[in-house]
């Protein structure tokens, strides 16, 4: 690879035959390099997706939870005395506990 990319003619008989040994191995080092920059970005790629589902999942927790706060705040203002009003708290409670 980096032989072609600095474009050397390694079969170039001015070429000794260290300099051929180091481009070889730089050639292969950077291989190495590339194919881990390669599979590194798949991988970070693969976690950046993972994550936004789980953005998206604690949003709609959060979401539920709010709902579930506002039902309890209700519920927390009822006057005990008004049997009307502890009738339709004991059924937000109600609609609360079976829509989960």
């Amino acid at each position: 690879m980096v032989a072609s990319v600095l474009a050397i003619d390694l079969s170039d008989p001015d070429l000794d035959r260290k300099t051929r040994d180091k481009i070889t191995d730089v050639s292969g080092r950077w291989a190495k390099a590339w194919d881990w920059s390669e599979d590194r970005g798949q991988k970070l790629t693969k976690a950046m997706i993972d994550w936004q589902k789980f953005r998206d999942e604690e949003l709609i927790l959060l979401n539920w939870l709010s709902q579930k706060e506002k039902t309890l705040k209700q519920v927390a203002n009822t006057d005990v005395a008004d049997e009307e009003q502890v009738k339709e708290s004991l059924e937000l409670l109600e609609v609360m506990l079976i829509l989960k």
